[in-house]
């Protein structure tokens, strides 16, 4: 890569000449009694006279031996550096001469030639190679060092260059954006750098710190400089966490290294009291100290510093400096005189210096003033702190070890897509010319392809419009103005901002294909036809970005881990980091709004300035696999939600009324189990914890649960007051409203449903408990706020019908008041005007059909806030195709059919308008916001599991191996040496005194994911003990009774957080987990509750725009005595793959089997157990492992393989673990899970799947023979655990490091 590169001598090691000196020393040994060695320095003065260089030369000339000097200095006066021949320069034995800007360097190696020192500490030979960085990073290739991947651009010689959007590629070497670009001079310090356009796009210009300033950051400038006739080197930007590493070495056994921020950040420049950048030393490991000492020898540079960048646990080389000092350590200028002694006695009196290896010094050093422990930085840290934001202490004798936190993304636009079919050729012909072929589906990201797809829009709308005012065409066709409404969408939303990042995506499906006429009379005719697309699929994908507001969301939350999280020292974490005793990750899922949330997180969390997109590519990982944690969802998680919601289809399709009578309708069997645990005392009922209207019903449940697990019966009989009590006859009744089941629920199979034909009392069961057996708050107040679920749907269909005609009035308003005459036909407002009259005759043929009033729609001079813009760049037009669409996805009218899916994106539709339209004044918008809200408090918890095993199993499919990853990380500092190789930056402690407590560490990881991580790892935590004795073992609670009963009210929202502190106390054991006490903090993020009143605007305080802003409280939720050791059997229990915790699921309807197997002996506290697999209510969903064995951590045990031919099962053994192998995956093969069954066949699948599973379960006869029935049984030739263990250790320490 070095073609074309000047040329470079071969290496030579440092030289000594022949002495000679202004005293005449003869031909014998050198001896300091003779006088002081004179060392020349020879640099201009503002280097020679700078005060790092008065320092090393003050201690210098301090050493003495028998009371005489053994040095003396020389200065060369840049006078006569400049302008006076060198045999007129001073002579020296040692000479110090180095290149800096203006120095004769052709002169100074004309002295040494002339002049013959005895040692020249620098050789001034090779300093010229520092001149050009492709001589450096040739030299360091061939020295073993490694260099970022490059590729050179040598301006002279012909180059082969491809620039796209996220790479370049030269010469065959293709660099993947963010890319760093360098001039080839070493002298040129103009260095930039460009981002992806994925990402934001723009460049970043690095320069020589001016003031407080070391870069800036142009968004608009996109292209590099490889066509301006220059030689540049081009690397790939590599992630080193926000983080340059400068190291100096003196001789090759000595090196010294200063971590700072790097000025890919922000730009800003921190600076101490003295004025200086804040650096703060760092530890070189072994690896790091050979490059230094390479780097020495291959440039022949007793005195150098070179740049280290620490990436993903390698160091890499980018820069070689000449003779470089630190600026501002006594101890480094005391360590550099020692070394520069012993270098210049090494060659010029060698035995003096084994008569005096250890020098003698009169130099006293200067203490550091106490004011110095506290950089400038710090004084900006604190200066936001609310007081529900206050800095949470660590407990008396304790100090935090570990943070980690698991976030959602911040507010966003809502997600939509647009699909239609066309055979425009303008639109097919993108497929020809950028496809792979015709029959694929050409997907377009690229800004520039998007920008050609753009213009064709147009010109095809532009086309339609003309034909329409000149009358060409059949315009009366409702296909035909259905394609142009569409057009007209498609052209707005790709004109409506400009292409920054993957914000908007198009996909051409090729649906019909024909042969080609060759138009070219040269084509032979054997040639193969050429097949062309003659109809495609028009996808169109956008929205989903995160918002200004959600940016200042997720800074303003950085703020408060910053402040809250980290006792200690002045300035919290950001003391912490800047001083390099703070191990920080931060991961994020791929979606553009999680990575966004990410980089505006840590803004705030490092008080960082400027633009997102430099922050994201410099501090949020890119690994691939903790990436893909966060992001996928396996099949079988998918497959058990499709079955949870067939359950809230069921539920919503209901009109029976769910708020009526509730206690009355439970069936006797809770009753009398409630009423005995009530007796008992062994429960407290938390009376009025959830409010009077539904406290009695999740008091009876809860305490009925309680009850049910120790097999008690009886009766209860309800009494006026909604109070249960205990009655003495054998039988009971449920009540005089339970006299007949729900009509569109008696179905649905509940947790008593296995014995319902020989207990019919069963049947009678609540409507309400029936649909939310877990009886939370939340979904209770939701039911009830419904009444009867099927009309809240239609009354949120005519809500929907409401809207869509006041936006159509709005958007032909705004059309007309932007151009009067845009009203003529086929113009835009005069398509949408022709289309608004027959939405118009829509609604009155479905009153027709419907026989249910249509409201007429606003007319438009009536149209509230036709002038006024929708938020983000979103048009009248835009806005009313949203929610047109929405309402048409949300009921089929044919069909009289409603898509139960689409109640989450009505909810995310109308808190988006509700936060960001309000100002234009919708008045049918309050009312949707209410209804959506209600059935999405419903349907959202409950599409992640209806029951509270199910919340569990659904949790562990979608996230085991981020809740393993969370594992690991709380118990990286239990292990001492463990803990100290993981750290990238190690603080040195010997060079520094300004850190109070220097050998302090903290570790944080932040993970960044969408909803349904947030929902299935929290539904893990929280359900996870009350499941637990369902494998035969119990696990407590890691949370307290108080927050587990706000959790019951609890609403997941942007900015959900859970939070784990580790906390260790001081002096103990390090390896003793009851030693580390645990903090779990949890916040439902920003408050999206706006029903108060019927406008943002309107609710006031309690949706302010800092309650907009401010994420809710983060509290401390777990119990006050949980230890590590209580933590890690928690998730251990639920992680763990062992096979007398396996449950297996029958056959049949959504199933889990293991093998042939579907039944298993497991051994409790009572000796073996058989376990029958029945759902409390019908078997929605498989149960896992254990609660989930993860498939994709196995720490060198062993698991089941995929059933081989003959129905065995094989176990083998994990290889060793290193980083390749993190790999989040679904469940092996031995996982079969059958597709949901469809609605109406619920009933049946779920009899023959009970049927087939008591047929499986048969005899036990003991010990034995449960564990050889088994299928986890080993077979032969299996391997043993105890083999694979020898690689747990390496396997987890990478997971570690991550």
């Amino acid at each position: 890569q070095s073609t074309g590169s000047p040329a470079m001598p071969p290496p030579e090691t440092g030289r000594e000449v022949a002495p000679r000196s202004r005293v005449d020393l003869g031909d014998g040994p050198r001896r300091i009694a003779d006088g002081p060695i004179t060392v020349g320095i020879c640099a201009m003065e503002k280097k020679a006279r700078s005060n790092p260089m008065t320092q090393m030369v003050d201690r210098l000339t301090s050493f003495r031996s028998n009371g005489h000097p053994e040095f003396e200095v020389v200065y060369f006066e840049q006078d006569t550096i400049l302008n006076k021949p060198v045999d007129e320069w001073p002579a020296c034995e040692a000479l110090i001469a180095f290149f800096s800007t203006g120095f004769p360097l052709e002169k100074a190696r004309a002295y040494v030639k002339q002049h013959k020192p005895r040692y020249v500490f620098n050789d001034l030979d090779k300093q010229e190679w520092l001149f050009d960085r492709r001589i450096v990073y040739d030299l360091l290739q061939k020295s073993g060092v490694p260099v970022p991947k490059h590729a050179i651009l040598n301006a002279k010689l012909e180059n082969t260059i491809d620039e796209q959007e996220d790479f370049l590629e030269i010469n065959g070497v293709r660099i993947n954006k963010p890319l760093v670009e360098k001039p080839v001079s070493g002298e040129d310090h103009n260095v930039y750098i460009y981002y992806p356009r994925s990402q934001g796009g723009g460049q970043k210009r690095l320069f020589r710190k001016v003031k407080d300033r070391s870069s800036e950051f142009y968004p608009d400038l996109h292209t590099t400089r490889v066509h301006t006739g220059n030689s540049y080197i081009y690397e790939e930007l590599l992630q080193t966490e926000g983080t340059d590493v400068k190291v100096y070495a003196i001789g090759p056994e000595y090196a010294h290294a200063e971590a700072r921020k790097s000025p890919v950040l922000d730009g800003i420049v921190n600076r101490n009291v003295r004025g200086k950048e804040e650096r703060y030393p760092v530890i070189l490991d072994a690896e790091e100290k050979q490059i230094a000492r390479s780097v020495v020898r291959a440039f022949g540079q007793s005195v150098c510093g070179f740049d280290l960048l620490r990436s993903n646990g390698k160091s890499y080389v980018c820069d070689v400096n000449g003779w470089s000092f630190v600026k501002d350590s006594q101890k480094f200028w005391s360590d550099s005189a020692n070394l520069l002694r012993h270098l210049a006695l090494q060659h010029i009196a060698p035995e003096h210096l084994h008569a005096h290896p250890e020098g003698t010094t009169l130099f006293v050093e200067d203490k550091p003033p106490s004011e110095l422990t506290r950089p400038m930085s710090m004084s900006k840290s604190m200066d936001w702190l609310s007081s529900k934001n206050s800095i949470l202490p660590a407990p008396d004798g304790e100090e935090l070890l570990c943070v980690v936190a698991l976030t959602r993304h911040g507010d966003r636009t809502p997600k939509e897509k647009l699909k239609f079919h066309t055979s425009e050729p303008l639109f097919l012909s993108l497929i020809t010319e950028h496809g792979s072929n015709p029959h694929e589906e050409l997907k377009i990201k690229n800004i520039r392809l998007m920008e050609e797809l753009t213009h064709r829009v147009c010109t095809v709308v532009d086309r339609m419009q003309s034909e329409a005012r000149l009358g060409h065409g059949n315009w009366d066709d409702p296909e035909k103005a259905d394609h142009m409404e569409k057009l007209l969408q498609v052209k707005q939303v790709l004109k409506s901002h400009p292409f920054k990042g993957i914000n908007r995506k198009v996909q051409l499906k090729p649906t019909a294909w024909a042969i080609a006429n060759p138009t070219d009379d040269e084509v032979p005719s054997d040639a193969e036809p050429t097949v062309v697309a003659t109809e495609a699929q028009f996808i169109l994908k956008w929205g989903g970005e995160l918002t200004s507001l959600g940016e200042e969301q997720a800074e303003t939350l950085g703020k408060v881990f910053r402040q809250r999280l980290y006792p200690g020292e002045f300035g919290g974490v950001l003391r912490l980091h800047s001083t390099y005793r703070h191990d920080l990750k931060i991961y994020a899922s791929e979606e553009g709004r999680v990575q966004m949330t990410a980089a505006a997180f840590a803004k705030g969390f490092l008080n960082l300035e400027g633009p997102l997109t430099p922050i994201l590519a410099s501090l949020v990982s890119k690994n691939p696999k903790v990436t893909q944690m966060l992001d996928e969802t396996p099949d079988a998680g998918r497959a058990a939600m499709e079955q949870a919601k067939a359950h809230i289809f069921n539920v919503l399709s209901s009109d029976e009324q769910m708020c009526e009578s509730e206690v009355a309708r439970l069936p006797g069997s809770f009753l009398s189990a409630a009423a005995r645990a009530m007796a008992d005392g062994q429960m407290d009922l938390m009376a009025g914890a959830h409010g009077n209207d539904f406290a009695s019903v999740r008091s009876v449940v809860a305490a009925a649960e309680v009850a049910a697990s120790r097999g008690g019966d009886g009766l209860v009989e309800p009494q006026p007051g909604g109070e249960a009590t205990a009655s003495s006859s054998g039988e009971g009744s449920a009540g005089p409203g339970a006299a007949t089941s729900p009509p569109a629920l008696h179905h649905i199979k509940t947790e008593d449903s296995v014995d319902r034909e020989s207990s019919p009392s069963l049947a009678q069961k609540s409507p309400l408990v029936v649909a939310a057996p877990t009886s939370t708050g939340l979904l209770v107040r939701a039911l009830r706020d419904m009444g009867k679920p099927k009309q809240a749907l239609y009354r949120m269909r005519d809500q929907l019908a409401n809207l869509c005609k006041e936006l159509k009035a709005r958007c032909v308003v705004a059309e007309l008041e932007e151009d009067p005459a845009s009203g003529e036909a086929g113009s835009e407002a005069g398509v949408l005007s022709e289309m608004s009259q027959t939405n118009l005759a829509d609604a009155l043929q479905q009153e027709e059909d419907t026989g249910v009033a249509q409201p007429p729609p606003a007319p438009l001079d009536e149209a509230v806030g036709a002038q006024a813009k929708a938020a983000n760049g979103e048009t009248a037009h835009l806005q009313y195709c949203r929610w047109n669409k929405l309402r048409k996805d949300f009921y089929k009218a044919k069909k009289d059919r409603f898509d139960m899916t689409k109640i989450p994106d009505l909810y995310d539709n109308a808190m988006y308008d509700m936060v960001h339209n309000d100002h234009l004044g919708l008045k049918a918008l309050p009312s949707i916001y209410r209804a959506a809200h209600t059935l999405a408090s419903y349907v959202v918890p409950q599409e992640y599991g209806i029951e509270k095993h199910d919340k569990v199993h659904i949790g562990l499919q979608i996230a085991a191996t981020l809740l393993k990853k969370i594992h690991i990380d709380l118990l990286a500092g239990t292990s001492q040496s463990q803990h100290e190789e993981e750290r990238v930056h190690q603080l040195d402690y010997r060079h520094n005194t300004d850190v109070k407590s220097p050998q302090r560490h903290v570790r944080t990881r932040l993970y960044f994911t969408s909803e349904s991580h947030i929902h299935s790892l929290f539904n893990v935590l929280r359900w996870g003990s009350e499941v637990s004795h369902m494998s035969g073992d119990t696990v407590p609670s890691i949370f307290s009774e108080e927050a587990r009963a706000k959790f019951d009210d609890m609403e997941l929202c942007y900015l959900t957080h859970v939070v784990f502190r580790v906390l260790q106390r001081n002096g103990a054991r390090a390896d003793d987990k009851r030693s580390y006490s645990v903090q779990v903090l949890v916040s439902p993020g920003v408050n999206q509750d706006l029903r108060k009143g019927d406008s943002v605007s309107s609710v006031g305080g309690a949706t302010s725009r800092s309650e907009q802003v401010e994420a809710q409280e983060l509290t401390v939720s777990s119990r006050k005595d949980l230890t590590l050791e209580e933590i890690d059997r928690f998730i251990s229990f639920f992680l763990r793959d062992d096979p007398r915790h396996r449950e297996f699921a029958a056959e049949g309807s959504s199933t889990v089997t293991h093998g042939n197997s579907s039944s298993a002996t497991m051994r409790g506290s009572g000796g073996p157990m058989r376990v029958r697999i029945a759902n409390q209510y019908q078997s929605l969903s498989p149960r896992p492992d254990s609660f989930g064995s993860v498939h994709g951590f196995k720490e060198g045990r062993t698991h089941l393989a995929a059933p081989t031919p003959d129905g065995a099962a094989h176990q083998k053994e994990d290889g060793a673990y290193d980083e390749a192998d993190y790999v989040p995956s679904a469940p092996p093969s031995s996982v079969q899970m059958s597709p949901p069954a469809p609605k109406r066949d619920f009933e049946k699948s779920s009899a023959l799947a009970r049927r087939r599973q008591d047929a499986a379960v048969g005899p036990q006869s003991g010990a034995g023979s449960s564990e050889e029935a088994s299928p986890a049984a080993p077979s032969d030739g299996a391997t043993s655990p105890k083999q694979g263990r020898k690689r747990t250790t390496a396997r987890t320490d990478s997971m570690v490091n991550m």
